[in-house]
């Protein structure tokens, strides 16, 4: 009886720390780590001719052990969002809401297309001043993250 019961009451016990790792950590292999990209001047056209729009990317980063060649492809990948906006034709309406979405999974999918699948797994367009009442402002970057982004521009 006791051979069942101790091993029954070490797992009984993990289960809660093991659920609240999984709801912490989102999937599985991919942390919260970022890589905070130089900010681009987005062309768009307007009635008083051509304007740019500031845009702040952040490449979420996917596997760990591509960390480095993420690194790495960071500039590159600058290069081709300018070479996208440049000639996307955007307009104003394109930088505010479910446009602006639609703009980050392009450059994700430029992302993915330059570098290989598994190096980012998302791109984020974040508002470095945003109000303060507003609930989805950009959250702070971990350590690594600021780390990350210092070293790969």
């Amino acid at each position: 009886m006791k051979r069942l019961f101790v091993p029954l009451l070490i797992v009984l016990l993990g289960l809660p720390a093991v659920a609240a790792e999984k709801k912490k950590g989102g999937a599985v292999g991919y942390g919260d780590d970022v890589i905070q990209m130089a900010p681009v001047m987005a062309p768009y056209k307007s009635s008083n001719g051509v304007r740019y729009e500031v845009l702040t990317i952040r490449l979420k980063l996917g596997l760990e052990i591509n960390e480095r060649n993420a690194c790495f492809s960071v500039p590159i990948i600058h290069d081709r969002f300018v070479q996208y906006l440049y000639g996307a034709g955007l307009t104003a309406a394109d930088f505010v809401g479910e446009r602006r979405k639609v703009l980050a999974e392009k450059f994700f999918e430029i992302a993915t297309k330059t570098t290989a699948k598994g190096f980012f797994a998302g791109v984020e367009l974040i508002d470095l001043e945003p109000r303060p009442d507003d609930p989805k402002a950009a959250p702070p970057m971990s350590q690594k993250s600021m780390t990350l982004s210092a070293q790969c521009k």
